[in-house]
């Protein structure tokens, strides 16, 4: 494969004396190829310093992804898969002016905008799975990392324990699913560390586990923003004023004849205070009288007259 795709041959190996590297299957395949085996001495791992520094840099790497992203320990090999898959993509002073060793063997820069963050919930693509056409269109999974043969992103769903390969896929970085629904590591006995650090994941204040089969959650429909009515003034009525009514006067050719209400009419006077109220029959009488007593004051008026 190397002489294939990078036009070079190899002309060394350098190992530990680990049983698959002394095996007499690899043992044959080198010699047949022309390649020379170097092994360290046993307990000597100074010897071979280079392969256990870039050793301890995966695991490193690898385990704080997992940690970060709270992922159960059988969830290993996708996490240092993926760590080395990162190193190979990153900077390193190890090469000269700090080369990426995927630039220093391609000839080009590597692109980093398809790069996820490692454990995060994802979205992927289920319409070519669906039975019909009342099935969902996507699951909540868990981003596993990437794969060397397929262009696209690993999504475990943990219900099923399938793992999708799907390029459209629509990523939430922000949240974690197996910080929710897994408390503590899935392992036998725990170590004081291992303890001590699922304790430190027990104090934080965590949102309630939500089912992985739903669709969507109450986060993607946040609650329509409410109308406020506004408050109108009262009017507040303002008091009639009523123009003040002159008293009426009474005018007559008769002298000392005042004026007679008519019906249920009563003239000013008769609202004023300390004066009784007259009925219609008092007021004719008096009427009468002052009658009578004007026609007798003509009468002895024309006699005084002289003939």
């Amino acid at each position: 494969m190397v002489e294939n795709q990078y036009q070079t041959k190899i002309g060394s190996f350098q190992c530990d004396g680990g049983g698959e590297f002394t095996s007499r299957k690899l043992t044959d395949h080198l010699q047949q190829c022309g390649i020379k085996q170097l092994i360290s001495c046993p307990y000597t791992s100074q010897q071979n310093g280079l392969a256990e520094r870039k050793h301890r840099h995966i695991i490193e790497l690898g385990l704080s992804m997992m940690f970060q992203s709270t992922r159960p320990q059988k969830f290993w090999v996708e996490a240092f898969y993926t760590a080395s898959f990162l190193i190979n993509l990153l900077p390193t002073t190890a090469l000269d002016e700090k080369y990426s060793p995927y630039e220093k063997l391609h000839g080009k820069p590597p692109e980093y905008s398809a790069l996820r963050v490692f454990g995060c919930a994802c979205y992927p693509t289920l319409r070519d799975y669906a039975s019909n056409k009342f099935d969902p269109r996507s699951l909540k999974c868990v981003f596993l990392g990437y794969n060397d043969k397929y262009k696209g992103y690993r999504c475990f769903l943990p219900s099923t324990g399938r793992v999708y390969i799907s390029r459209h896929v629509i990523f939430d970085e922000t949240v974690f699913p197996f910080a929710q629904s897994h408390s503590r590591p899935n392992s036998g006995s725990l170590t004081p560390l291992m303890l001590a650090w699922t304790k430190g994941i027990n104090t934080v204040s965590k949102p309630q586990p939500k089912s992985d089969d739903s669709l969507f959650t109450s986060e993607d429909f946040p609650p329509l923003p409410t109308r406020e009515t506004p408050i109108l003034p009262i009017p507040i009525p303002r008091p009639t004023v009523v123009p003040a009514v002159e008293e009426e006067r009474s005018y007559g050719c008769t002298a000392g004849l005042d004026h007679v209400p008519i019906g249920n009419n009563f003239s000013s006077s008769s609202h004023s205070p300390g004066i009784a109220e007259e009925t219609s029959d008092q007021s004719t009488e008096r009427i009468l009288d002052q009658l009578s007593t004007t026609t007798t004051q003509n009468e002895s008026q024309e006699e005084m007259l002289p003939s």
